[in-house]
């Protein structure tokens, strides 16, 4: 070899351009406040037309609490979680409303598209892996008393309803 030191250079040259950088810290991602909706009296115009659809829907949580009937006390600020699909057809549904009927009957949207692998397993249908939901709901209009819940699904220009089995107490 006639050039020992430059060889030497050019191969710490290369090893010290092939590790890894360090990689930089990530940045906190702020959390965003969710808008607590109002809910409105007047049937949504996306609800063209209703199905019943049984056993296509439920509704997990009242405020991050797992019960069958939930008491509120604090209406303005209202969180529900579920999911719902057209189970048969095994799709996620294009928008979600929730129903409350009781003293008066409301409505207010959900978000949805969320992940809900277990509802996909449970089906064995892929296409219902997106049918999670969450609405945010401001009630403080609302009598007191006993409400049932009731989850709308909107497929094109008709909506299918699921009677969730649980109701949500107004105090």
């Amino acid at each position: 070899m006639k050039y020992p030191l430059l060889f030497a250079a050019i191969s710490l040259s290369l090893v010290a351009c092939s590790e890894k950088q360090p990689e930089k810290a990530a940045t906190p991602v702020a959390t965003a406040v969710p808008s607590f909706v109002k809910a409105a009296t007047v049937r949504p115009a996306a609800i063209q037309s209703t199905l019943s659809l049984p056993g296509a829907c439920a509704l997990d949580s009242v405020n991050d609490q797992f019960v069958k009937d939930a008491a509120i006390s604090d209406k303005a600020r209202i969180k529900l979680v579920g999911w719902a699909g057209n189970v048969p057809a095994g799709t996620s549904p294009q928008q979600i409303f929730v129903e409350l009927d009781g003293p008066s009957k409301v409505y207010f949207k959900a978000a949805h598209g969320q992940k809900r692998p277990d509802v996909a397993t449970v089906f064995k249908k892929p296409g219902l892996a997106d049918a999670g939901w969450t609405a945010y709901a401001d009630l403080s209009e609302l009598a007191a008393g006993a409400y049932k819940v009731r989850i709308i699904q909107v497929e094109g220009q008709s909506g299918l309803v699921c009677d969730s089995n649980k109701s949500i107490v107004i105090k």
